[in-house]
């Protein structure tokens, strides 16, 4: 199968209840043990999640939504971990393809008769290869950081409206990349003289909405 140009062989029907529960169970162990990195369980558990493809459909935003309630759930903030851009974007479905080798063994070895189990999942996480999904997460979460700590950030109004200037200063985005947003209709927006106004509450939506998808 290949989703999002990303290519695997998700886990035969028969065989997700049992996974899916032994892998719910693996994450508790590892959210319990306090020498395991959390941002690695965070990208583990997401690529692993993936790999599997327990759902027909909604896969993707499923396992964005997992990988942040862990990263919430460990005090930190939620990401939006495919980023805003091409770039961005093909660099996560590179670390997917990186990270989903060695799960995929896991998974042809349960699908030929070996029982699930948390340790198993574990000797494979250990041999998988996220050093560059962990990379994005922890890039991602320095972003949304850096903007929390921001005064400006913290104290603008939903309805405030400024300039794209402002904007992509205060959510690290590019002006290139919001006048293409303005430019495709994705963006609300109002030019007055030679210059784009854009309201913070329509960039949080496409934002949100750009993490769900």
């Amino acid at each position: 199968m290949e989703v999002n140009e990303v290519k695997f062989t998700p886990l035969d029907y028969v065989f997700v209840r049992e996974t899916m529960e032994v892998f719910i169970g693996w994450i508790n162990e590892k959210l319990k043990d306090p020498k395991y990195d959390k941002i690695k369980l965070a990208a583990e558990s997401h690529i692993l999640f993936e790999t599997i493809h327990p759902f027909k459909d909604g896969n993707g935003r499923a396992g964005r939504i997992l990988l942040s309630f862990i990263l919430i759930g460990c005090g930190y903030v939620n990401i939006a971990i495919k980023g805003t851009q091409k770039y961005d974007r093909d660099k996560y479905y590179k670390a997917m393809e990186n990270g989903d080798d060695q799960f995929e063994i896991m998974l042809r070895k349960i699908e030929q008769g070996e029982k699930p189990t948390t340790k198993t999942i574990n000797n494979y996480a250990l041999k998988s290869n996220v050093t560059l999904l962990d990379e994005i997460v922890l890039n991602r979460l320095k972003d949304g950081l850096n903007r929390l700590s921001r005064k400006e950030f913290v104290e603008m109004n939903q309805e405030a409206v400024v300039s794209l200037r402002d904007a992509a200063k205060f959510f690290n985005y590019s002006q290139d990349y919001l006048r293409k947003l303005i430019n495709t209709k994705k963006l609300p927006a109002e030019k007055k003289g030679k210059l784009w106004y854009i309201r913070i509450r329509d960039l949080e939506k496409y934002i949100k909405n750009l993490s769900e998808e």
